[in-house]
């Protein structure tokens, strides 16, 4: 190998030993609006410590002394987070049994809207309907009760099923 190629395979050996280093070194930073601003130098001296992700030589933001991010739990006797939990359990069974009782009304309404629909249609088929009197004799509907019972169910589709 000559020298000028083993100086070049050296040369690029180094650079590529150097870039982990160099990448290294950059700042990580959330700007005002949230963005993520990368860089070689560092922050403004606006920007707050804890919104800086990256810094040449640390990982991970510097810890900030903040009182709002104190854990409750600690300052709390057990009695008290027990309570809590079954508050939380509570309010969480009773939102569940909110959801499945709206889920069956709406289910039911829709079975009613279905037997509307079924209904309606049955009425405008023309085909001969009929009825049970008080005795059970098998009685025929006339055209008049029809016309009422159709508009009757017309009515109660379009205020509860639309």
């Amino acid at each position: 190998m000559s020298t000028r190629a083993s100086f070049l395979a050296c040369s690029t050996a180094l650079a590529l030993a150097v870039l982990p280093a160099m990448a290294s070194a950059q700042w990580v930073w959330k700007d005002d609006q949230g963005h993520t601003v990368i860089s070689d130098q560092a922050p403004p001296a606006t920007v707050p410590l804890k919104n800086i992700v990256r810094q040449p030589g640390r990982t991970a933001p510097p810890p900030v002394a903040d009182d709002s991010a104190k854990d409750d739990t600690k300052t709390k006797s057990l009695a008290d987070q027990d309570v809590d939990f079954k508050k939380r359990q509570k309010e969480s069974a009773d939102a569940a049994k909110k959801a499945a009782d709206e889920a069956d009304r709406k289910r039911s309404q829709q079975q009613h809207c279905d037997a509307q629909r079924s209904a309606i249609n049955t009425m405008q088929s023309g085909q001969r309907m009929t009825r049970t009197d008080d005795q059970g004799n098998r009685v025929f509907v006339d055209d008049a009760t029809r016309a009422s019972d159709l508009a009757n169910a017309q009515a109660d589709f379009s205020k509860n099923c639309q």
